[in-house]
């Protein structure tokens, strides 16, 4: 009997690391999803950062979010949610806001960290790009927080009232199809920022300055 409970015990645990593990490949996914088109080009068209150290930006903040970030952020957005009453019939602006302010939130803290890791260490591009990022949380937090209830829904892991009806009547097999395409534009739409920037930049006009400093 005693060997019984055990082998249970044991199983639970490892189901419970599995679903823990689920949550977060799906978490960091999703904010990487949301996050990495826009990040790309505030970042080269605004803030004035070059495409390299863009890249290295979102190598960096892949590997940081993949390696504990995107779970921390996924489950304490959980936390804060229970904590401000957000619930399913908590009406989609509660929701919206609440997940505007807690990424303000997490961008203000991180970003800085991000920045100066990926190699910029010109203090005002990094207040530039930080008070950016805040800005673009506050314009698309919401869709931060819709990324991960919506890629968690698609992927079967855990259902969401925000999906619309036409895709949340879709089989799982489809779900997960519609998941794979929304990963896979949106790191496409990243690679096109970066390409269409470095075009702009070949074909700027050669300035007095530079045709006189050859």
């Amino acid at each position: 009997m005693m060997e019984l409970k055990t082998n249970a015990k044991e199983r639970t645990f490892t189901q419970k690391a599995k679903d823990a593990l689920k949550f977060h490949l799906i978490d960091s996914t999703a904010l990487l999803v949301a996050s990495y088109p826009i990040y790309a080009a505030f970042e080269t068209r605004i803030a004035g950062i070059n495409n390299a150290s863009s890249i290295h930006s979102k190598v960096i903040v892949g590997a940081l979010t993949y390696g504990g970030m995107g779970f921390l952020y996924g489950k304490v957005r959980d936390v804060s949610r229970r904590l401000f009453g957000i619930k399913p019939e908590t009406s989609e602006a509660m929701k919206y806001a609440h997940d505007v302010a807690y990424s303000a939130g997490f961008n203000l803290v991180t970003n800085p960290l991000f920045y100066y890791a990926a190699g910029v260490r010109d203090i005002k591009q990094i207040a530039i790009a930080t008070g950016l990022s805040i800005g673009v949380s506050l314009a698309m937090g919401g869709a931060f927080g819709y990324s991960i209830d919506a890629l968690r829904d698609l992927t079967g892991l855990k259902e969401s009232e925000r999906l619309p009806k036409s895709i949340d009547a879709l089989h799982s097999r489809a779900k997960k199809t519609v998941a794979a395409l929304a990963v896979a534009g949106s790191f496409a739409l990243t690679t096109g920022v970066y390409l269409t920037n470095h075009s702009a930049n070949n074909n700027r006009p050669v300035t007095q300055h530079a045709i006189e400093s050859r």
